[in-house]
Order: structure tokens, then C-alpha cells, then sequence
């Protein structure tokens, strides 16, 4: 499917701009990296899912420690924006 989207979008490109080879072929070339990068974030994607739950449930479980960390981040970020 993202094949076929990135091929009707190039030709697409292709006929509205009458570019050169040389952009046609940048614009493959970042299609290609746009492919390979969603194949990444497949593959990672799990992984990622469980650290953000895993980080969520610790905090819920640890609320008192959580709000206090949170409190402080705040505080600190105000602290430093107010001197600018």
C-alpha cells in the first residue's frame, strides 16, 4: 500500500514539475528512507508501548513520588524561564 501511495505521488511530481533526473531521483531516495524508517518504528513500536505503560503504571502506583518529581520539574522550569 505505501508503495503504491509513494509511486502515484512521485509520478504525480514527475509530471507537474518536469524536474530534472537528479531531483526525481532525491525524491526516491526519500521515499525509500521514509519506508525504512516506518519498518523501524514497526519493529520497535512493542517495545516502546510496554516501557510507556510500564513507566505509567510506576507512577500511578507511585503517586505521592510521582507528583512531588512532577512538582519540582514545574518548579524548576518556571524558575528558569522567569530569569530570561
Amino acid at each position: 500500500m505505501i508503495f503504491g501511495v509513494l509511486n502515484l505521488n512521485i509520478f504525480q511530481m514527475q509530471i507537474e514539475c518536469n524536474d530534472t533526473p537528479d531531483t526525481i531521483s532525491n525524491i526516491i531516495e526519500s521515499g525509500v528512507e521514509i519506508v525504512e524508517k516506518l519498518d523501524k518504528l514497526e519493529k520497535t513500536w512493542p517495545s516502546l508501548m510496554k516501557k510507556i505503560i510500564g513507566d505509567i503504571l510506576l507512577d500511578f502506583v507511585e503517586m505521592d513520588s510521582y507528583k512531588k518529581r512532577e512538582l519540582k520539574r514545574i518548579q524548576d522550569f518556571a524558575l528558569l524561564h522567569s530569569k530570561k
